[in-house]
């Protein structure tokens, strides 16, 4: 798995994590939940609680025998459990790892609260496309495969290891 925030997860010893999400099937977020699902590690998709608060989810996740040690999605909503986490006084980094994910304007959000992220860059899509046709014009033809990365994680103080 290429992607660097996974690869911390691995690292810091997660063996199953929630991803959380609501999202529409063709945004960003769905397709980052959907690529995490080969990830070295049990996915396990998550709902936003529709009627209950995010506190609900936290007590429902903790009481899981096998239950999740990180989560991970949208950045609204990785906040709002964080959120939920601080005033139920469980412990992040502590009981749960989060990690968001993020574009340009969300990313100064997680920024402020001290979420780890995973930020999805599109304009290197567009700057790589942009490359390949240029050298293309130049005589030079694209790769019948381009591996692009377009995330970028950043550690800050959500992430951890799994306590014992």
């Amino acid at each position: 798995e290429s992607d660097p925030g996974v690869q911390q997860l691995v690292r810091d010893g997660h063996r199953k994590v929630a991803w959380i999400d609501d999202a529409e099937p063709l945004s960003s977020a769905a397709a980052m939940g959907v690529a995490w699902q080969d990830a070295p590690f049990e996915t396990e998709l998550v709902r936003v609680p529709e009627s209950a608060g995010m506190e609900v989810l936290v007590r429902e996740l903790l009481e899981r025998p096998d239950r999740p040690t990180a989560l991970a999605g949208p950045e609204h909503h990785v906040s709002a459990f964080l959120a939920a986490c601080r005033i139920s006084g469980v412990s992040v980094p502590g009981q749960f790892s989060l990690i968001a994910l993020t574009n340009a304007e969300s990313e100064r959000r997680a920024a402020r609260q001290g979420l780890s992220s995973t930020m999805i860059d599109s304009a290197i899509v567009g700057q790589r496309a942009g490359e390949a046709m240029l050298a293309w014009l130049g005589g030079e033809p694209p790769e019948a495969v381009m591996d692009v990365q377009t995330t970028h994680w950043t550690p800050r103080a959500t992430h951890g290891p799994v306590s014992a």
